[in-house]
């Protein structure tokens, strides 16, 4: 409820003030509305694909060619306005390339970019100012029964506190955050399960690593061409999750909330 309690607050704040407000102050405030907004619509996407999933165990999309350097070049355009205004510099490292026919793949746009765009938030969130995002691509070979599989790797590198060991593996389950870092970061911890899934059905693999000296670099692989995305699955150790009974926690004041925890 974090960005829709911010955008009710600053458009409650434009009506109540409208005339007292300079354009620039104004201009600000829409600014924040729009960002918000963004967060809430990504939420809201997780939630929806999260209820998918639990619901029916799939999460459909279609695969075509497509270019990965376009892909993320297009994701890194929005993440870095947020990056931006924490002070957080974003670097690509092959931004500048000018022939980008080698890195064609066969990929679902939408979900891919949604994959950068879930990692990056991610290594956003537990950056302060002054930190840098490192983002590369390269060809990369994954083996599996003897079988070479051929395709791209995407690494996004962080600053930020790390993460635990015991943690590698179950950062991308549904609702969990890292121990290091969850008190007073928001979030759902859904953003990293939701990339699992995707890179899942495009036959990849999605892993963590923790930095020498400090953050975790995020890695996820995928095949580039249609007779490789056809193979029987890629095993995956770092999306194994082991079956064991949980018990939920429910915690909240309002009214309309605990209906809903009840019902659920």
């Amino acid at each position: 409820k974090g960005p829709t309690q911010v955008i009710c607050i600053l458009t409650n704040e434009l009506l109540a003030r409208w005339k007292q407000h300079s354009d620039q102050k104004k201009s600000n405030i829409v600014v924040q509305i729009s960002d918000n907004t963004k967060r809430l619509f990504d939420l809201v996407n997780n939630w929806m694909d999260t209820a998918s999933l639990s619901q029916t165990n799939q999460l459909k999309f279609d695969i075509d060619s497509n270019n990965l350097l376009e892909s993320l070049n297009v994701a890194i355009k929005s993440i870095r306005t947020l990056a931006k205004k924490k002070g957080i510099r974003i670097s690509f490292m092959k931004e500048h390339v000018i022939d980008t026919k080698e890195y064609n793949a066969i990929f679902n746009k939408g979900r891919i970019e949604q994959v950068i765009n879930n990692i990056c938030m991610n290594a956003i969130k537990y950056s302060k100012k002054g930190d840098e995002i490192i983002i590369d691509v390269f060809k990369d070979a994954q083996e599996e029964d003897g079988k070479k599989i051929n395709g791209f790797c995407v690494s996004i590198e962080d600053m930020g506190t790390g993460i635990a060991k015991k943690e590698l593996e179950t950062i991308f389950h549904s609702f969990v955050q890292g121990s290091k870092s969850k008190y007073g970061i928001g979030g759902l911890g859904l953003g990293l399960s939701l990339a699992k899934e995707i890179i899942i059905r495009h036959n990849g693999k999605i892993w963590a690593k923790n930095n020498k000296e400090r953050g975790s670099t995020f890695y996820f692989f995928i095949p580039s061409n249609s007779k490789e995305n056809s193979l029987p699955k890629i095993k995956n150790k770092h999306n194994k999750i082991k079956k064991e009974k949980l018990k939920i926690l429910f915690l909240d004041d309002e009214e309309m909330c605990c209906v809903t925890g009840k019902l659920v």
